[in-house]
């Protein structure tokens, strides 16, 4: 029997066939279409049958037909919710998103799709200093885990059965839990790009000596790190990184080849003891029986190297030591003599001690210089003139002002009746270059006594002159006595170089 007014679902029976639909096959919005058209469809029946009878006839079907709706309604809502459960159950709700794509709506088949599409998209730098490998998804066989699958899935599905309150919220994974890859791919792809880049790489190095400053002594040290790469590590890192779909980076120190190890390291820490034992040397230097300077470990250190293992000492680094440090400490002057240190004797004698280790003070190897005497009295009040001291075998040049503008050693004729140099007043009578001395024919055989040639000749008496001697070795001192000049003033080559330049035709030449 079909109530009054209830026309509104048509006649045919097309609203009953809806009805029972399977709900897992509708459209929540359907659902939703359903129930407000046959809403619409009661009221315009009503309203029809009210409007062709009296008011107070129609009035009195109207609780009947609301009995009627609400069951109605109540069903195809009940029918809606679960229609909706139903959907979302298999389905994505609105706001799920899943490494950025959006499954709204989509079955839970699609998160498989997704997470795939992310996988083959992958493509990332990685470096470690000037090395750098890039890799992708299909590079490595990056695909879903069927664990990681099912556990994002349960966090995108949501409670199906409280669909209505959970559509207005959102839901995100922002890379998958954990992904698999092809281990023999990877390893393949990066031990090929590591080992082209071993081979140009600097290798790792072992253990070894070194002197360690902050503590300043000589250490066994672990070997330094190369820049070769471990393609184990490298792989294992990037398989990390690439299982999260994680970002490129920097490859931390692991990845290098580790230095070797060298478990007897008896024979280093010998070598090691022996540097430090010479570092604690104290050695004292002796002049003349006394103590003029003492070597500590300060001087030591610049000595000390290490070479193939074993400690080195650097003579050169002592013999400049030896002129710049300990020449000036324990050089002395007497009455006569200026007393200088030997560079290679004493060099000699201070390695000798470093590897011995001893501390027996060394007596310091000095040689004479003869010192140089003091100025003529009132030589500075003579204004511009050349002084040359016969008793001192010193010469020194003044300006105008009384100032030494040259000086040198000399060696000027044996004192005898035949060969001395003349003293007195005299001035430079010339300036000549590359001229030849010609002596007198003293022994009397014909010939002159000596044919000499000179670079610089600077006469001022009688054929006597300042000028250069090659053939000497030394100037000063005795050797004027022995082995003296035939009156001239003989000049080392690079002094009477220096005076030529200096010297006018004219200056006045004191001899005394």
């Amino acid at each position: 029997m079909v109530p009054d007014g209830a026309t509104g679902l048509g006649n045919s029976g097309e609203g009953m066939e809806d009805a029972t639909m399977p709900m897992d096959n509708v459209p929540l919005l359907d659902f939703i279409s359903v129930g407000t058209h046959w809403e619409e469809s009661m009221a315009a029946a009503n309203h029809m049958k009210g409007s062709g009878q009296p008011e107070g006839h129609g009035a009195s079907h109207r609780p009947r037909a609301a009995l009627l709706v609400m069951p109605v309604l109540v069903a195809l809502l009940a029918a809606a919710y679960v229609a909706g459960a139903v959907f979302f159950s298999s389905h994505f709700m609105p706001g799920t998103t899943f490494a950025g794509t959006s499954l709204a709506w989509e079955p839970h088949e699609s998160l498989a799709a997704a997470c795939q599409e992310a996988c083959d998209s992958y493509c990332e730098t990685f470096t470690k200093g000037d090395f750098s490998i890039a890799i992708t998804g299909p590079d490595i066989g990056l695909a879903p885990n069927p664990s990681s699958l099912a556990a994002d899935l349960e966090a995108l599905s949501g409670n199906p059965w409280a669909w209505p309150a959970e559509v207005l919220s959102t839901r995100s994974v922002a890379s998958p839990r954990k992904l698999s890859y092809d281990e023999e791919k990877l390893a393949g792809y990066v031990g090929a790009q590591v080992e082209a880049w071993n081979k140009t790489a600097s290798p790792s190095g072992a253990p070894s000596v070194a002197y360690v400053e902050e503590r300043e002594s000589f250490e066994v040290v672990p070997g330094a790190e190369g820049a070769q790469m471990d393609a184990s590590a490298v792989a294992a890192a990037l398989a990390q990184a690439a299982s999260a779909l994680g970002p490129g980076s920097e490859l931390g120190d692991d990845v290098l080849v580790a230095p070797a190890a060298d478990e007897d390291t008896s024979s280093l820490e010998a070598v090691a003891d022996e540097g430090n034992a010479m570092l604690d040397l104290s050695i004292p230097i002796l002049v003349n029986g006394e103590e003029g300077y003492r070597i500590e470990r300060g001087d030591i250190r610049s000595w000390l190297g290490i070479a193939d293992g074993q400690i080195t000492i650097d003579e050169g680094k002592i013999a400049t030591w030896v002129d710049d440090v300990l020449s000036p400490a324990i050089n002395y002057s007497d009455s006569r003599y200026e007393w200088h240190t030997w560079r290679d004797d004493n060099t000699e004698l201070i390695v000798a001690a470093l590897r011995s280790l001893s501390e027996e003070p060394i007596e310091a190897k000095m040689f004479p210089l003869l010192r140089v005497p003091d100025e003529t009295p009132g030589a500075r009040d003579r204004g511009r003139h050349i002084d040359v001291c016969l008793a001192t075998q010193y010469a020194r040049m003044y300006d105008e002002s009384g100032n030494i503008i040259w000086e040198s050693f000399v060696v000027t004729g044996t004192p005898d009746a035949v060969r001395y140099t003349p003293t007195g007043t005299f001035a430079i009578q010339a300036k000549e270059r590359n001229v030849t001395l010609v002596g007198a024919d003293q022994d009397g055989d014909g010939e002159p006594d000596y044919r000499t040639p000179v670079d610089y000749w600077m006469p001022f008496y009688a054929g006597n002159g300042l000028h250069d001697a090659t053939w000497r070795s030394s100037f000063g001192g005795d050797i004027y006595i022995y082995d003296g000049s035939h009156g001239c003033v003989n000049l080392p080559y690079a002094k009477a170089a220096e005076l030529f330049e200096l010297v006018r035709v004219g200056d006045t030449v004191y001899v005394h």
